[in-house]
């Protein structure tokens, strides 16, 4: 967190109204000079309304108690501010700070609002000398841009603002392995909350130990004991599923992310080894993550391409989902371009077209990705590419669709998401170019560790080739076509789609029928020592224990009845294992 000079208290001392107060702002260079003063509801993290003074000077945001202006909750340094979130609709507006959590206030009416935000315009330009950029946004999409004191502090600095469908890449944040979704930092759709309400997490950690032992109990009541069974536990559910937690053998963590994690297991049954993704119904449901966990099981099931992981199984716990897929022990290309630093243009060239081929698959069957990034892409024994982790995938989207919700990984994100200006397939194209980038340069091309910065370059820096020596006049062609920042203009938005990279002199080496029946020879053929080899994943997570773990029962109770309906169908052998 950074550092916040201290209030000039002089003015703070007295209880008395906001008309008072700024008369005895003091005035002069070296003061605080009172320019805007109110009384406003702030949101907290928990959803409660609380009433605050709000002050604006010259230098300074306070947040004050209202009948007491000696407590000062807040300063927050103007030049420290990053941008400003409103709803008009709803006369609420967030505060979003550089390294800092943000604050969520309302206030009575528009005029009000239109008051605040143009006195903060009008401040931060004078003391930074730059625009404070103002994104207006529907009331339903506001809370979901709030980073609270508790998630900065999980996460770490760095992070200017939160969405709930950002998934970390470095960025002071824990990487994610291959999962889906990404950490939910609008928690209850609050700013965050100045009030001591106490500590929860000591009476928490007394209850954990009896939690996982009930919530254990009840999975394997379920799991274990037929339809009866789980109408007793679950409540929801008619019938036992086709295959169980039970049914497989539990042999390595391959990665862990915000809802669950993902092991290498093998069926007790045929010997075959799986990849297996658990997901916490509670924590899902929590972080309004089911439409999306429902559209990843059904992008599973319904994409069959060479160059995509595949659905086995699907089942279901009262408090879990269970995704059974393919195990690629080539592992993740983000940990071999890490290896390597950067790719030969071949190589990253193979890696791009087997991409193309399968993102274009995806939006023939009306499909968004998402959210490419090497950590997304996994490479079996031979060296050929599998797309794994449709959390964040949208269905349904025709060639003109846009949608709005902010969710990618910040360093592959396209402008349009960033400005909340509504995307579409372009996206995927975007975050392909970026990747190409990434694959023969080494670093995104428009990386910074300040994710306020690479945020800046993404909607405004031109792009530049480094090292220039990495990028000959073909490839600058085609990134300049993917890393177009209007994406009307973008190479991949005619009706076209994937066809205008495919016809790309950068890809003419590439035969498409013939990459498509894996008829290439990858020049790179990860080391593999055995069926059950994860040397090619990230110590990190095959060092960890090999559990399925219990989960704990959240507010939302997920797991109860009433929860469960949201998950019906979710449960799915695959045609190859039906006898």
């Amino acid at each position: 967190m950074l550092s916040r000079p201290a209030p000039n208290r002089d003015y703070l001392k007295m209880k008395t109204n906001a008309k008072t107060l700024k008369a005895l702002c003091a005035n002069g260079a070296n003061h605080d000079t009172c320019i805007w003063s109110s009384s406003v509801v702030k949101i907290n993290r928990k959803g409660k309304s609380q009433t605050r003074a709000l002050l604006i000077t010259n230098r300074h945001v306070f947040n004050l108690m209202p009948d007491n202006f000696s407590k000062c909750n807040r300063c927050i340094d103007l030049r420290n501010i990053h941008h400003i979130t409103t709803s008009k609709s709803a006369n609420e507006f967030v505060i979003h700070v550089t390294d800092e959590y943000d604050y969520r206030f309302k206030v009575e009416t528009t005029k009000l609002l239109d008051e605040a935000v143009e006195t903060l315009q009008k401040t931060f330009e004078q003391a930074k000398g730059t625009a404070l950029e103002v994104i207006d946004m529907d009331i339903s999409q506001l809370s979901r841009q709030v980073m609270t004191k508790a998630v900065v502090k999980r996460m770490g600095s760095g992070v200017w603002t939160s969405m709930s469908n950002l998934t970390p890449r470095g960025l002071n944040t824990p990487r994610k392995g291959s999962m889906t979704g990404a950490p939910s930092v609008a928690e209850n759709g609050g700013g965050d909350d100045d009030d001591d309400d106490g500590d929860d997490s000591a009476k928490e950690d007394e209850l954990a130990d009896e939690r996982t032992e009930r919530r254990s109990l009840a999975d394997k009541a379920f799991e274990a004991s037929g339809s009866e069974a789980a109408k007793q536990v679950g409540g929801a559910f008619t019938a036992k599923s086709k295959k169980t937690v039970d049914d497989f053998n539990l042999i390595k963590v391959l990665g862990k992310g915000a809802f669950g994690k993902v092991m290498l297991v093998t069926s007790k049954e045929t010997g075959k080894h799986y990849a297996m993704k658990s997901l916490s119904k509670a924590v899902l449901a929590e972080r309004g993550e089911i439409v999306h966990t429902k559209t990843e099981r059904k992008t599973l099931e319904d994409t069959h391409h060479p160059f995509l992981v595949h659905l086995h199984f699907a089942f279901q716990t009262p408090s879990k989902l269970y995704l059974v897929m393919d195990y690629c022990n080539g592992g993740e290309l983000f940990f071999h371009l890490k290896t390597a630093g950067r790719f030969a243009e071949p190589r990253a060239r193979l890696y791009a077209a087997e991409i193309a081929s399968a993102l274009d698959h995806l939006h023939s069957k009306k499909v968004i990705y998402r959210d490419l990034k090497p950590e997304n892409v996994l490479l079996d024994f031979e060296g050929h590419i599998r797309i794994t982790d449709f959390g964040l995938a949208k269905d349904a989207m025709e060639m003109q669709d846009k949608t709005h919700t902010f969710c990618g990984t910040p360093d592959y994100l396209a402008p349009e998401i960033i400005k909340s200006a509504g995307h579409g397939r372009g996206v995927d194209w975007w975050s392909l170019g970026t990747m190409i980038y990434e694959m023969l340069g080494g670093l995104p091309p428009f990386y910074s560790d300040n994710v306020n910065i690479m945020y800046d370059r993404i909607l405004r820096a031109p792009l530049e080739f480094k090292p220039e020596k990495c990028f000959d006049d073909v490839s600058k062609s085609l990134l300049e076509g993917l890393l177009q920042k209007d994406p009307e203009k973008r190479l991949g938005s005619g009706e076209a789609d994937g066809g205008e990279l495919r016809a790309h002199a950068w890809f003419a080496p590439i035969d498409w029928a013939k990459l498509e029946a894996r008829g290439y020879v990858p020049e790179f053929k990860p080391e593999v020592k055995g069926a059950t080899d994860t040397s090619n994943f990230d110590e990190e997570f095959t060092a960890q224990p090999v559990q399925d773990t219990a989960v704990p029962e959240s507010a939302l109770a997920a797991a109860s009845k009433k929860d469960q309906p949201n998950f019906d169908g979710f449960t799915f052998v695959a045609d190859s294992h039906l006898k």
